[in-house]
């Protein structure tokens, strides 16, 4: 597997005897299932790479200043420490 932005390997590679043709996420994206010439459809378990969205959590809550609160179910500004903590 690969990074989409950057082609960068992101895990080991998931080989079949031959070329893979398909390779799908179930929904929770722990688990890869992938097809290819050897006539043989595989499930890998997978572990995502978290990193990407929690940066990306980070960045937008330093550029709105906001954070999602479950407990409101919506966004609340955040508070001085949360917002230090974040530069």
């Amino acid at each position: 597997m690969w990074d989409g932005e950057t082609g960068d390997p992101i895990g080991a590679p998931l080989r079949h005897a031959d070329a893979s043709t398909q390779a799908v996420f179930d929904a929770t994206g722990t688990r890869a299932i992938t097809a290819g010439f050897d006539g043989r459809a595989r499930i890998w378990t997978v572990e995502p790479d978290l990193t990407a969205a929690a940066d990306l959590v980070r960045r937008v809550e330093r550029e709105t200043g906001l954070r999602y609160d479950s407990a409101i179910t919506g966004l609340r500004p955040l508070t001085r420490d949360e917002w230090a903590s974040l530069r």
